[in-house]
């Protein structure tokens, strides 16, 4: 039961990530205290933790599992965590890939272009 709460959660939280897990770690902090699985100051250790650590910024939501239900948590939480966003990403891709000829594909690219070029 633990893991499917940790699936659903870190679930949704990898769809509404836009910037990244950072943007994410109120909600998962209060997601954390919510269900007593973490005190606000375990939270924020295992948030020292992760950024102390090399690695990917997501980290926190590994640790999180791997407190709340060991390594089946861990490994539950970070495959939930990316794989929401991954399969999105890649389904989004193939339909940008699959209109590259249409006239509103080559709009949007060229208002990319003209921005980069434009200073700031």
């Amino acid at each position: 039961m633990i893991l499917l709460v940790l699936l659903l959660l870190f679930a949704e939280m990898s769809v509404l990530a836009i910037g990244g897990v950072s943007s994410t770690l109120p909600a998962m902090a209060r997601a954390v205290e919510t269900n007593h699985w973490l005190t606000a100051q375990q939270f924020a250790a295992l948030f020292g933790v992760a950024q102390a650590s090399p690695g990917p910024n997501m980290m926190i939501v590994t640790l999180v599992g791997l407190h709340v239900a060991g390594i089946s948590g861990a490994l539950v939480s970070t495959a939930a965590m990316v794989a929401p966003s991954s399969t999105l990403t890649f389904f989004v891709a193939g339909l940008w890939d699959r209109f590259r000829a249409a006239r509103w594909r080559r709009v949007v690219q060229a208002a990319q272009r003209c921005r980069r070029r434009t200073p700031r």
